[in-house]
């Protein structure tokens, strides 16, 4: 009947979630040892604490070459005291080469062991048994160790209690104290002192295969009313057999790999039930279901068997099988810029995977990740990242900028100065402006040397990958230089190249000498002027090449003194193309400005006021197009607006 089998298949399937099948087969008591010979241990009572360890392999129990369950232990009791004391009980198997070592704690012995019995010791003289609190699975060729700690009691006289024991070398590990616990990290003795036990086990039923299942192949039958369909093979399978009164088919599954495996279960007539145990525990099933997929991690090198069972003793009941396997993907690694090998890594499909540890390298960047897409717009993920993969991928490395930050200036001198500066880029350039620039920096501090006295100077550092921010104007000792030059540029326009300078201080400036050249070394005299002599405020100066020397030409500035002495500017380039367009302007207004002043045309762009003398007095980055700056702390006088290389004069008057 329908509802029958119904209840009677939810009931079992309650017994798989507690893991506890009934396994079939009569009960069998097996003793080992017979000794004489007596001893405290391990019956807790003689000593206040007491934790004992004792190996059974299976050459002194021949039921240990078998599979079974084990339901209980016993202890032969010869005299003591009656009274109560606590003891726990804990089973582990090992294998049959295991010997005790006196250096392992009892801790790492009970790690992974199963807890069987915790409570109170029995009384009584003669085999004394504790019933597991849950019965023991025990593969075939195992060795047993038995773990007991007890605690002794307070009662006058004690309570100790003896044990019988047969000698049998290194299978006893013992700690023993009476004032305080010595706690489960400590280490023990060993000896033969191996107490008699008695054990109650019972034999899981064998049968033989159906046959065996493959990755992507289909298995079907037919289930008959009573009797089984396991097939002619002779091996002997030890596993569950609480099936239905109908037959059974078992098929054997042996993992290529390990991952999650699709198992499709069909039922084509009648009722049949599904089930997946392990080579392991054949006792307890992985899986029970009607019918349906099912999703199983299955583990490399291990065997499985897939059971199709007839709960039904009236109707036959068909079936068909199929196991889909893992698949194997693909990552490959992109350095995106960097440089450097990484190997592509292989992954088992829905099996979460560490991802290598990157080694690309990208001097001036640091590594910040993984990205599906170069660009990094798609998913994410971080060094050494568990992920999943459905398909072969490729992952781009993506990068941070190093970028130096915090210029700071100290032990100026007349000549010298030192900058220094947080990053950790391999490289740096350092720009003295605008005298020098330093390649090749791998360090902060940098010293800078052959500065001129009494000249207003300011620094930039600079990565591969992006600039810093411009430091504090600084002057060195000594007498000025003649000019402070603010800004030396070259702009294309339709019919000339302009060319434009503006100094925010002048000293016994004679002239200056315009020079033009095709190749950055080999320069030609294009335009000289007067210089203004001495002046502490800012001056404009322009020229307008008609007749530039090449698509791209190159200017430097010379600034002569009264007595001859000769200044010269860094070079700077000037570039024409085809389409070349007129460079936009700033516009600044009011100007005067008093307490606000307005920039146009300054979109995206970082603004820079500098005082008369060149020193930075604000900055605003990522300004808007009509930008208004608060200038009120700003006293009156002649300022500089500089974005990029456009510089606009702007009078504040208060």
């Amino acid at each position: 009947m329908k509802t029958l089998k119904t209840l009677k298949h939810i009931a079992l399937l309650v017994g798989l979630l507690l893991m506890s099948f009934v396994v079939a087969g009569q009960s069998t008591t097996a003793t080992i040892g017979t000794g004489t010979s007596t001893n405290y241990y391990p019956m807790p009572g003689f000593w206040g604490y007491q934790y004992d360890v004792y190996l059974y392999t299976p050459s002194a129990a021949d039921f240990l070459n078998n599979t079974c369950t084990i339901s209980s232990i016993a202890w032969q009791i010869s005299s003591g005291s009656t009274n109560s004391a606590q003891m726990t009980i804990w089973i582990k198997e090992v294998d049959a080469s295991t010997t005790l070592n006196s250096s392992t704690t009892f801790s790492s012995f009970t790690s992974g062991a199963t807890q069987v019995y915790s409570g109170s010791r029995t009384t009584s003289t003669g085999w004394n048994t504790y019933s597991f609190s849950s019965s023991f699975s025990h593969q075939a060729g195992k060795a047993l160790l038995v773990m007991v700690r007890g605690v002794g009691c307070s009662s006058s006289g004690g309570c100790s209690r003896s044990c019988y024991y047969t000698s049998a070398t290194g299978t006893h590990w013992y700690k023993h104290s009476d004032s305080s616990d010595p706690g489960t990290s400590v280490t023990g003795t060993i000896d033969g002192n191996r107490s008699n036990v008695q054990i109650k086990y019972s034999a899981t039923p064998t049968h033989t295969l159906a046959g065996t299942i493959q990755c992507g192949q289909t298995v079907s039958g037919t289930l008959g009313t009573s009797g089984s369909i396991w097939g002619s093979g002779s091996s002997p399978y030890n596993m569950y057999s609480g099936w239905g009164v109908g037959a059974e088919a078992v098929y054997a599954f042996t993992p290529q790999m390990t991952g999650t495996h699709i198992i499709v279960f069909n039922t084509t007539s009648g009722d049949p039930d599904f089930w997946v145990l392990s080579e392991n525990n054949p006792q307890t099933a992985i899986y029970a279901t009607s019918g349906g997929n099912q999703s199983t991690e299955l583990t490399v090198g291990h065997t499985y068997y897939i059971v199709a069972d007839n709960y039904s003793s009236s109707s036959s009941a068909g079936y068909s099988i199929q196991i889909t396997c893992p698949q194997i993907y693909t990552v490959t690694f992109n350095a995106n810029g960097g440089s450097g090998t990484m190997n592509p890594q292989e992954f088992v499909s829905n099996v979460s995977q560490a991802l290598t540890s990157n080694t690309f390298t990208n001097p001036g960047y640091e590594f910040a990740g993984w990205n599906r897409a170069a660009n990094g717009s798609g998913a994410s993920y971080s060094d050494g990242q568990s992920i999943t993969v459905d398909s072969d991928i490729t992952l781009y490395a993506q990068w941070n900028c190093l970028q130096p930050s915090d210029i700071q200036l100290s032990n100026i001198s007349e000549t010298s100065a030192q900058v220094t500066w947080n990053g950790n880029a391999e490289e740096y350039i350092v720009y003295v402006y605008k005298v020098v620039k330093y390649e090749n920096v791998h360090s902060s501090p940098f010293d800078i040397s052959n500065l001129e006295p009494g000249t207003n100077y300011y620094v930039r550092v600079e990565s591969i990958c992006g600039e810093s921010n411009i430091s504090d104007v600084f002057t060195t000792g000594g007498t000025p230089l003649p000019i402070t030059l603010i800004s030396f540029t070259g702009v294309p326009r339709s019919k000339y190249n302009h060319i434009e300078w503006t100094t925010a201080t002048e000293k016994n400036n004679d002239y200056f000498i315009l020079e033009s050249s095709v190749d950055a070394v080999h320069f030609k005299e294009i335009y000289r002027t007067s210089g203004a002599g001495n002046s502490i405020e800012a001056l404009d100066y322009d020229f307008k090449d008609y007749n530039p020397v090449a698509d791209i030409t190159y200017y430097r500035l010379t600034q002569v003194d009264y007595d001859g002495a000769k200044t010269t500017s860094e070079i700077i380039e000037c570039k024409r193309t085809s389409d070349e367009k007129v460079s936009k302007r700033i516009v600044v207004y009011p100007n005067p400005a008093k307490d606000e002043m307005t920039i146009i045309n300054a979109e995206g762009e970082t603004i820079v006021i500098l005082n008369s003398l060149g020193q930075v007095v604000l900055s605003l980055e990522n300004a808007a197009d009509n930008q208004t700056i608060d200038v009120t702390d700003l006293p009156s006088g002649t300022y500089f607006v500089k974005i990029g290389n456009t510089v606009e004069k702007v009078v504040i008057s208060k």
